[in-house]
């Protein structure tokens, strides 16, 4: 199973700066739509909500933006990809504005 990074389970240093973009996606996304990346119910305990976090599955953007914005949406998406390699540096992402 691969391992995913986010600040709350990782402290390595490298991959804290992948978590970092990921939170930041996290919270243009809480911002955008009022909805979290990830579905998981307000009563469930930290550990599982952290668990439900790190397998990685995030819920589309087109399916709670209120709307379109392609661009934006693209940057997003990028920051809160499962893999820490793939998602943008802050380099990368403040390039793309």
């Amino acid at each position: 199973m691969p391992r995913r990074h986010i600040p709350q389970i990782d402290h390595d240093s490298i991959r804290a700066l992948a978590a970092d973009i990921w939170s930041l996606g996290a919270s243009l996304i809480w911002c955008w739509t009022g909805h979290r990346p990830v579905a998981y119910d307000d009563a469930t305990d930290r550990l599982e909500k952290l668990a439900v976090i790190a397998k990685g599955t995030t819920t589309a953007l087109r399916d709670m933006r209120p709307w379109p914005f392609p661009e934006f949406e693209d940057a997003v998406t990028a920051c809160l990809a499962p893999d820490p390699a793939a998602r943008l540096t802050a380099k990368e992402l403040t390039a793309a504005w």
